[in-house]
């Protein structure tokens, strides 16, 4: 069960008043049983912060969207192999689809999609800490920018999670 912390209400509350943020998927990896996880990037002017949904979060968000709002587009499937092009393809693709999502204004003013970019923040919940992640190139911050650049699409470290910062995802 996912609780509130201070951190998620600052957060909420700001992303909540602001209409100038973007969300970028910022890393990816394999997780067991052939399933992927996500680092999300919220960026604001005034905070950023980092978010780690698997696929199935996913498509949970799309269940709670679909049924207050109608017409959206479809999640995108979970890749169906593990290689970097089949990661890449849905990195791709999803970012697609949640920029679509965010651009809607229903959506954007909805509970689950506040929580969604928000529940868990800056938070490695500890069934993930096995991933390989791979980082992806994202528009950063200045401050966060020079630290996923160099390793732009390319697998990080070790592939341990823990060497990266979250906000460095």
């Amino acid at each position: 069960e996912k609780f509130l912390t201070v951190h998620d209400c600052i957060s909420f509350t700001l992303l909540q008043e602001a209409t100038d943020f973007t969300v970028d998927i910022v890393a990816c990896g394999p997780i067991a049983e052939g399933s992927v996880v996500y680092g999300i990037a919220v960026m604001q002017p005034v905070q950023s912060w980092t978010v780690v949904r698997s696929h199935e979060d996913f498509y949970a968000f799309e269940g709670a969207l679909s049924s207050t709002i109608a017409g959206l587009p479809s999640c995108p499937a979970q890749p169906s192999n593990t290689d970097q092009g089949a990661l890449r393809t849905t990195v791709g693709e999803l970012q697609t689809w949640l920029s679509t999502i965010l651009s809607h204004p229903s959506a954007h003013e909805s509970y689950a999609m506040r929580n969604f970019l928000i529940l868990g923040a800056n938070t490695l919940p500890t069934q993930y800490e096995g991933a390989d992640w791979t980082q992806f190139a994202a528009v950063l911050p200045d401050s966060q920018a020079s630290a996923i650049a160099p390793s732009a699409g390319q697998r990080s470290g070790n592939g341990n999670v823990a060497d990266m910062e979250m906000e460095d995802m």
